[in-house]
């Protein structure tokens, strides 16, 4: 994991996202047809917004439109797994939300395991109208915890 990175992340989901242009649902809103970000007037997520931090974009972090001009969503989490060093599972726990993270029984699916042994049973309980700041926050808490383990402690 690139804890750097991540936390340059974290400090521009605290403060730097234009007012009305976050979307927790999207990597990019539909008026994004590659170029610029910030000057399209398109919302994004994490992901998207990490594309226009100039550190980031220097390590590889870009988006880039499919054969029909919309982007290629695949090739934005290839970048951001790269970027940040983190897993598949770590990049879903960090970027995508989750509205159905509890079984029939109230128990957390697949509850995720961090290096030191923690379970955090609300696992990925950020919904799609998390703020920017809940994404921040959550992206501190992965790198203070050392990131997760899919694995249950022994």
């Amino acid at each position: 994991m690139n804890a750097e990175r991540l936390l340059l992340l974290a400090e521009f989901l605290d403060s730097r996202v234009p007012a009305g242009r976050w979307n927790f649902r999207s990597v990019v809103g539909p008026e994004w047809r590659g170029g610029d970000l910030v000057s399209c007037g398109a919302t994004a997520c994490a992901i998207g917004w990490s594309a226009t931090i100039p550190e980031l974009a220097a390590a590889g972090m870009r988006l880039e439109p499919d054969s029909h001009g919309y982007l290629d969503a695949e090739a934005a989490f290839r970048a951001s797994r790269a970027v940040f060093g983190i897993t598949d599972e770590e990049c879903d726990y960090l970027f995508v939300p989750d509205e159905d993270g509890w079984d029939e029984d109230g128990d957390p699916v697949g509850a995720w395991h961090f290096p030191d042994g923690d379970c955090n049973p609300g696992w990925r309980t950020l919904t799609s109208n998390a703020s920017a700041r809940s994404v921040a926050d959550r992206i501190r808490s992965f790198v203070a915890k050392g990131g997760i383990a899919m694995e249950y402690p022994s």
